[in-house]
């Protein structure tokens, strides 16, 4: 699975500046029924969530037809998140 998230990059002043915070992930990791948690830290991937962790942690549940995203504060730069609903594009 592979993330990718920005913070300012609708605002065509901060891509001007270069203001732009970006933030990523790619992990391999099965999902156990309809969730998924991983940290990505120093140890390598491990299934669990740590909110305090200071390397990126993610959970997801899938609730068709939306997936619930939360994530910790370090998967990128300054206001980058992966947390919140998605639901497949067309």
């Amino acid at each position: 699975m592979e993330g990718d998230a920005t913070y300012g990059a609708q605002d065509p002043d901060r891509v001007r500046r270069g203001a732009v915070n970006m933030g990523s992930f790619s992990v391999t990791i099965r999902p156990e029924g309809s969730a998924l948690v991983f940290t990505d830290g120093g140890q390598g991937v491990i299934g669990a969530y740590d909110a305090e962790a200071f390397s990126c942690s993610v959970r997801m549940r899938l609730l068709p037809p939306i997936l619930a995203v939360e994530s910790n504060s370090a998967c990128g730069g300054m206001n980058v998140s992966f947390s919140g609903l998605y639901r497949r594009g067309d």
